[in-house]
């Protein structure tokens, strides 16, 4: 797969930047002192590690705490299945909800969904239970993601966007790490209280983009 990808991004030809994207860029510590830069990035991390943190858990969870349950089982691979479509399915459609509602309450809705699944999986352990919770989890994260990133674009100049691009990256994918990291080492209680907890930062991009937003 890896090679794929490598014979791909060794096709790929991309578009002359146009006139307007040329120029020079201000040093990233100026660039994170923006709070549209910082908040769109916070809010873009905390999405992800809310995500990946169940994800990473389930199987695990699945397989501690229902009696009969084995590694293999299809029940947990169907979970995932499951969580994988909820989370890209709603792509076909979700910028029209976005153009419709805005970046901003779409997000908020992800946001919601993703607490849901939070408060489902805390309530109980068994396979429906895990189910819904990935499911809520899965739409949450489309919602909440594709309106982050569109408040990430909008959030920064032409010039500036591998800069804030690679940084947001670096920064997402470290959220990710930290995430698998802590599914496999605490326990399932206390990793949706802390998901529902690295929800509020984004909660709060929210609420300082409005109050922008109105300002202007």
């Amino acid at each position: 797969m890896s090679l794929v990808l490598l014979v791909s991004a060794c096709l790929l030809r991309l578009p002359a930047l146009p006139q307007s994207a040329n120029g020079s860029a201000a040093p990233v510590c100026q660039i994170m002192r923006r709070t549209p830069v910082w908040t769109s990035i916070v809010a873009q991390v905390t999405v992800q590690f809310a995500m990946v943190t169940p994800m990473s858990g389930v199987p695990l969870v699945m397989t501690d705490r229902i009696p009969g349950m084995h590694p293999a089982d299809f029940r947990i691979s169907g979970c995932i299945v499951v969580h994988v479509l909820a989370m890209f399915v709603p792509g076909f459609f979700v910028g029209d909800i976005i153009a419709l509602l805005g970046e901003l309450r779409v997000m908020g809705m992800g946001l919601l969904l993703q607490a849901s699944c939070m408060i489902v999986c805390l309530t109980g352990s068994t396979i429906f239970q895990f189910y819904v919770g990935l499911c809520l989890l899965g739409v949450g994260w489309n919602l909440a993601f594709v309106s982050g990133t569109l408040l990430l674009v909008k959030s920064h100049t032409a010039p500036e966007r591998t800069t804030v691009t690679s940084l947001n990256e670096t920064l997402r994918f470290a959220a990710n790490g930290v995430a698998v990291l802590l599914s496999s080492s605490l326990q399932w209680e206390t990793l949706m209280y802390i998901c529902v907890v690295s929800l509020l930062p984004a909660g709060v991009v929210i609420l300082l983009r409005r109050r922008g937003a109105r300002a202007a």
